[in-house]
């Protein structure tokens, strides 16, 4: 479905567009979050939380603006206030490990017991431990990097849509999505080095 008709129809309060503005962008919106945060309980908190202030403040919405770069917005400002407001520790790396390894459900071993067919159980560690600390780095980064990090390799916008949703200028954009790339790749080589 054609954006410019789901915001027609979000501004008419159709309930189609409801619909159709949830089974297309929720997912994403919940996945972008969940690599902002790392929890997805607030990442699914935060989710419906963005899904409400856009269909409540759609009318905010410029007629020269993307939806998705708007709604991208919306959810970057929810994740940034809520560190604020809650002045929050972001969980050390050594948490994050144990957290892949337990499947997130407090058993330990279980993600390594449930494997992946075909994988043996030290394939399956070898491959979580890394998805671990790909994220560790991912959160040491500043909010600001790790934000247009993840909306161009995770989120696939362009350099344009990245701009719209932070509001920042192109070039300011491309400094902070280079040194990302560069500080990303320091950390996860001095990791295997150390």
């Amino acid at each position: 479905m054609d954006d410019t008709a789901l915001v027609s129809g979000l501004i008419e309060h159709e309930d189609w567009a409801l619909v159709a503005l949830a089974e297309k962008y929720q997912g994403p919106l919940y996945g972008y979050l969940f690599r902002m945060t790392g929890d997805s309980y607030l990442a699914e908190d935060l989710t419906q939380e963005t899904i409400i202030r856009a269909i409540t403040g759609i009318r905010q919405l410029r007629q020269d603006s993307s939806l998705k770069a708007w709604l991208y917005r919306i959810a970057s400002n929810l994740a940034k206030d809520h560190f604020k407001r809650a002045s929050s520790v972001r969980e050390s790396p050594s948490d994050q490990v144990v957290a892949v390894l337990d499947g997130g459900d407090g058993r330990p071993g279980a993600a390594l017991a449930q494997g992946q067919r075909g994988m043996l159980p030290e394939e399956v560690l070898e491959e979580k431990m890394e998805a671990a600390r790909v994220r560790a780095a991912l959160a040491a980064l500043t909010d600001r990097h790790r934000d247009v990090l993840l909306l161009r390799y995770y989120e696939e916008m362009t350099i344009e849509e990245i701009t719209e949703v932070t509001g920042a200028p192109m070039g300011t954009v491309k400094s902070r999505l280079h040194y990302a790339i560069r500080k990303l790749e320091d950390m996860l080589v001095e990791e295997e080095v150390g």
